[in-house]
């Protein structure tokens, strides 16, 4: 696996090109990118250089909560033809747009719309538990997930709900 991010805050670049190694390794040992904090060029760049499924780790949708780090409609319909996968975050200021406590029905929200594009067997979930301050109302820690598996299972088919959670 390739981790592929930029190493400067969102404010400060408009645009990330993947270095020129990412191709050799892509086409080389390399199983899977990991793509997550790039700027939409840098995201294209890694599915045009990957010759293996892509996956955003910790993203989100933008059309729910328009932040640069979360995917638009393009790019979750080109992970899912890539047959890449997306790691849905929990990070607060991902999942929705205003300052305020967020709950598990706002991450379904991404997960809905994500299958309503398609990718019901492209998403997933990362956390990113290890790396946030502010948590759901909900669903504090990795110790909640019966929360979100409860939650899942009174939207979605159990076979569903088990590819999600693989």
């Amino acid at each position: 696996m390739v981790p592929a991010w930029r190493t400067r805050h969102d404010a400060d670049l408009e645009s990330c090109q993947c270095p020129s190694e990412w191709k050799w390794r892509s086409e080389s040992r390399w199983t899977y990118f990991i793509w997550t904090r790039s700027a939409d060029p840098g995201f294209w760049d890694v599915l045009e250089y990957s010759r293996a499924p892509v996956i955003a780790s910790h993203s989100s949708v933008r059309g729910i909560c328009n932040h640069s780090r979360n995917l638009t409609d393009e790019q979750i319909r080109a992970l899912i033809a890539n047959d890449g996968a997306i790691g849905l975050t929990f990070v607060d200021f991902f999942t929705v747009s205003e300052k305020r406590k967020v709950w598990i029905d706002d991450l379904l929200r991404h997960l809905d719309h994500i299958c309503a594009l398609g990718g019901v067997d492209h998403v997933r979930f990362g956390s990113d538990f290890d790396g946030i301050t502010e948590t759901f109302g909900d669903m504090a820690s990795a110790a909640d997930y019966s929360q979100l598996l409860e939650a899942l299972l009174k939207r979605y088919k159990e076979a569903e709900v088990l590819k999600f959670v693989q």
